[in-house]
């Protein structure tokens, strides 16, 4: 569970709830289990061990019985094509106190938003969610992940309350609850609190600053900086590839630079560049780079170009090895 990585569309990572610590823990780790291409109906086994040992964090089985009910509740609102839509989270769950086992089945309505995302996509390591201290942590970093190729992310100040669920509705009275109405508390409390979380336990380096209108503030802007040595996943490698450590590589190209400017710099020949261009999307290549990130962090890589070829040749079969006709200069 350890090197799960979670992927969702954006519209579910812009999405608003309501959640405790413990409830998002869970449905992160149900997300990153559920096999998203099975049709079937599928209830998923989590051990209570992993997400302790994952977090650091100890709960009562009587926490994980409440989270398990709450999530029966909880909705998550999507607005998405000029829509505004609602969805339960899962349809069932057990608590296996023997066994220190969850069984949680994700909710069929929802699933849908998980599955054959070609692009508008958030992936981020389950790892880093559950190593999260708080609530509100856990959010904010979904919500950057969604920005790590473009480095500056940009949200209203209330839209930011409704997505990480410090601003809500209350569905029986219709009463609007915000529990920070004060901005420099919420800034002080909220913001910089998961600001100092997000940059001592995870792969991200954050900071924002309040945009004002007049005197007041009414959004804010994220800077975000990806740092993948402070994480690592490990991959398989093929076979010609020995398990020589060489040290983090550090490139030089700006936050947000296109795939051309991106890819030579991880050894590729120019003909393989121009392969990897013309069969996947900006967000795929992303998606492999980073994963290569994460990699190189280790140190296990001892030879970079091929490497890299090999991952995408794992994801899309396309040759990569072999110079063809089509990607000769002329």
């Amino acid at each position: 569970m350890r090197d799960k990585i979670t992927k969702q569309h954006n519209a579910i990572t812009q999405a608003k709830y309501q959640m405790t610590s413990l409830e998002l823990n869970l449905f992160s780790c149900l997300i990153a289990m559920t096999d998203l291409q099975m049709e079937e109906r599928q209830k998923v086994n989590i051990k209570i061990s992993d997400i302790e040992t994952l977090s650091g964090k100890r709960h009562k089985l009587h926490d994980y019985d409440q989270a398990c009910i709450m999530l029966h509740t909880r909705t998550a609102i999507v607005e998405y094509s000029g829509k505004r839509k609602r969805f339960n989270l899962v349809i069932s769950s057990e608590l296996d106190e023997e066994c220190r086992q969850l069984q949680l089945e994700m909710h069929p309505d929802i699933k849908p938003w998980f599955i054959s995302l070609d692009k508008y996509f958030t992936y981020y390591q389950l790892s880093m969610i559950l190593k999260l201290a708080s609530k509100y942590s856990k959010r904010i970093y979904q919500m950057i992940c969604q920005f790590r190729s473009t480095g500056v992310m940009i949200v209203g100040l209330e839209e930011l309350k409704e997505r990480i669920g410090v601003l809500y509705q209350d569905y029986r009275t219709g009463e609007w609850i915000d529990h920070y109405p004060i901005t420099g508390k919420f800034q002080q409390r909220v913001l910089d609190k998961a600001c100092d979380d997000i940059n001592t336990t995870t792969d991200m380096q954050i900071s924002y600053k309040p945009l004002k209108t007049g005197k007041k503030t009414t959004a804010y802007q994220f800077h975000i900086k990806h740092c993948p040595n402070q994480e690592t996943i490990s991959f398989d490698e093929e076979e010609s590839l020995a398990n020589v450590a060489v040290g983090h590589t550090k490139f030089s190209y700006p936050p947000g630079a296109t795939p051309e400017v991106r890819l030579p710099a991880y050894r590729l020949a120019p003909w393989q560049v121009t392969k990897i261009i013309k069969n996947f999307d900006g967000q795929e290549i992303g998606k492999v780079l980073y994963a290569i990130d994460m990699a190189l962090s280790d140190r296990k890589i001892t030879n970079l170009g091929a490497y890299t070829a090999s991952q995408f040749e794992k994801h899309k079969a396309i040759g990569i090895f072999k110079q063809t006709d089509d990607t000769i200069a002329v």
